[in-house]
This record gives C-alpha cells, sequence and structure tokens, in this order.
C-alpha cells in the first residue's frame, strides 16, 4: 500500500541578504540575512508512494493545477536529478528510512523559475515538507527541517515559518515584530532563466574588492533593520533595504568576472521609484533585488491598491505578480492506503 501528500511553500525576499558561502557543502552563509516569507508566490508539490521497498526510483513530472490552482509546470531537468536524488536520500537517512522505494512527484509553480524570484527556495522547501510528511514526521521533526532543506538549497530554510526569519549560521528563526502587514509588488521585467546561477554568483562575489567588508555592513544593517521592525520605522526601513539591496549588486558589477542582472528597464524602474521617494524613507515603500533583474516593491497592504494604480499608469504593459507576507510552507493533505 502507498501514500500520498500534497504541500504548499513560499518564496520569501531577503531584506538582508544571503552571499556568499563559509561552507558550500553544508550551505552554511558567509553572513546572517532577514527575509519576508511570501504567500501566493510558491510551489506547490505532491509526493506518492507507488512501492515500497526496492531500488530506489523517481518519476518527476510538471503539474499544471492543484488545487483550483493554476501552476507552471516545474519538469525536472536530468542535470539537476541528481541533486534531488541526494536531497531524498539525505531526508530518508535522516529519519531512518532507507534510500529504497518507488516515488513520483508532481511539481509546480504559481512564477516563472529561475527569474530570480527564489523558486530554489520555495522547491526545496516543498520537497523536504513533503518528504518528512510522507514518513509521518512533519510534526514530530519541525525544529530539523529548515536545516535539513538548508543543505538542497540555503535560502529554504527560511521558508518553513514567517512573515519575518532570521537565518545565522544553521538556524532560522522566526522574528518577532511590530512592522505593518506587507504587500510585495514584483515588476515582472525578465521570466527567463538567469544567466548567472546562484551557486556560480555566491563564488564569484568574494572576488569583488568589496567583499572585504561585506560582514561589517550586513552586521550593522541587520541590527538597524530589527530595530525599524519593532518600532515600525518605515523611513529607517526604506533606506536600510534600498542600501542593502544595492550593496548586493555592486558585489556582483565589481567581482571578476563582473556580471550584471539588470536590463535598462531594471535601471528605469529603480530610478522612478528613487524619484517616488522609496530610497529616501519620505514614503511608506521599500524597493529591493534578488539575484535577477525583478524589482520588488514592499509597501503596507493598505496602500497596495495605490501603488498598484500608480504603477500600472506608468508602465501599462508590465506584468505584475502581487502577493503578501505568509506564514510559511504547510502540508494541505495526506492521504494513505492510495494504490
Amino acid at each position: 500500500m502507498g501514500f500520498a501528500v500534497r504541500v504548499r511553500a513560499p518564496s520569501n525576499i531577503a531584506l538582508i541578504k544571503y552571499m556568499g558561502k563559509s561552507d558550500p557543502e553544508l550551505n552554511i552563509p558567509s553572513n546572517p540575512s532577514l527575509s519576508l516569507t511570501l504567500n501566493s508566490l510558491c510551489t506547490w508539490t505532491e509526493l506518492e508512494q507507488i512501492q515500497d521497498g526496492g531500488e530506489f526510483r523517481l518519476e518527476w513530472n510538471g503539474a499544471a493545477r492543484m488545487e483550483d490552482v493554476e501552476l507552471l509546470p516545474f519538469d525536472l531537468r536530468e542535470k539537476d536529478r541528481p541533486k534531488i536524488e541526494r536531497h531524498f536520500k539525505r531526508v530518508f537517512q535522516f529519519f531512518g528510512h532507507s534510500f529504497s522505494g518507488h516515488w513520483r512527484v508532481r511539481s509546480g509553480n504559481t512564477f516563472p523559475a529561475g527569474a530570480g524570484i527564489a523558486s530554489s527556495a520555495s522547491g526545496f522547501s516543498a520537497l523536504t515538507l513533503a518528504i518528512a510528511a510522507a514518513l509521518g514526521r512533519d510534526r514530530s521533526a519541525q525544529a530539523e527541517l529548515p536545516q535539513l532543506s538548508r543543505q538542497g538549497s540555503g535560502s529554504s530554510c527560511r521558508s518553513f515559518q514567517g512573515p519575518w526569519v532570521l537565518w545565522q549560521g544553521e538556524n532560522a528563526t522566526k522574528l518577532s515584530t511590530n512592522f505593518d502587514s506587507l504587500s510585495d509588488i514584483v515588476f515582472l521585467i525578465e521570466k527567463s532563466e538567469k544567466t548567472v546561477g546562484s551557486t556560480e554568483a555566491h563564488l564569484r562575489v568574494k572576488s569583488s574588492p568589496l567583499w572585504e567588508k561585506r560582514n561589517e555592513r550586513v552586521s550593522f544593517r541587520i541590527q538597524e533593520l530589527q530595530g525599524c521592525l519593532l518600532m515600525g520605522n518605515w523611513s529607517g526601513f526604506s533606506q536600510l533595504v534600498w542600501e542593502e539591496a544595492m550593496d548586493m549588486h555592486e558585489l556582483f558589477h565589481t567581482s571578476s568576472p563582473s556580471f550584471s542582472y539588470w536590463t535598462p528597464l531594471t535601471r528605469e524602474i529603480l530610478g522612478w521609484l528613487e524619484s517616488e521617494g522609496v530610497r529616501s524613507g519620505k514614503v511608506r515603500a521599500a524597493v529591493t533585488l534578488d539575484a535577477g533583474p525583478n524589482v520588488h516593491l514592499l509597501i503596507p497592504q493598505c496602500d497596495q491598491r495605490y501603488w498598484l494604480d500608480k504603477i500600472k499608469a506608468r508602465y501599462p504593459e508590465l506584468e505584475l505578480l502581487v502577493d503578501q507576507e505568509g506564514p510559511g510552507a504547510q502540508v494541505v493533505w495526506h492521504a494513505e492506503g492510495l494504490k
């Protein structure tokens, strides 16, 4: 007899960035990061056991719909299969389960994968939770799941809880704050897979002359940002978030070899938002970017309609993704006795 589970896990957007690794094998970051967990920008994953025992076998299929949610099917590339199978083995062994059986995965995203919206974070947190749930360990091992997931994709450890998460070393913990509930408006400038992947970016930034003082800058910003979240200080929050996003991209621009994710439209949108007072903290809004060209505008949920109207008037042809902060990954259903 087999069983099946279905889970959903959100992406997250770092305000203080994870950049560089002190231990590449375990994905231990060179500096702490602070992130906002999203909600509907997520990965849906269904895991079914077809056969118990025998040689490990993995079927992977993209899913176009789950729970009446339209998805972009996530199809596993053959070059990524070894990494996924290693993760199955990692989680199985952690829970004392043999690396065996015939397993079927169906998965899809609500946003384009590989475009700099942390699809590896949502994907690996969903897969880790699904495997644990299939083994009946998702509730008894909640503290261990982010650490297990981190070894597959570093930033995935921040997607298990929310809305605010601090990741230091091996541990990701939920933060208490007194800040406004936020919406995230994503300017979807590019949907294609980024030319320099995250793993390569983590390596290259260490060649930048700006890398040497990176930890000092992060230590200051992360302390100041936590203060802003506790005090509800929008002005300080906006300025720190802008500075940190530009800091990360300057590492890219000054590495050897240098690279950039920005397009002309990225630069134009950043200039427009700066002219609207976002960089200076004159308005309740903050701008950040992940390792990609797409711009994230964080705003109070009560101001969402105002900003959407303003953006659409300025960029009527540009596609927007709109989301709000969320609580983290969750099991949607768990069914036993399926054949």
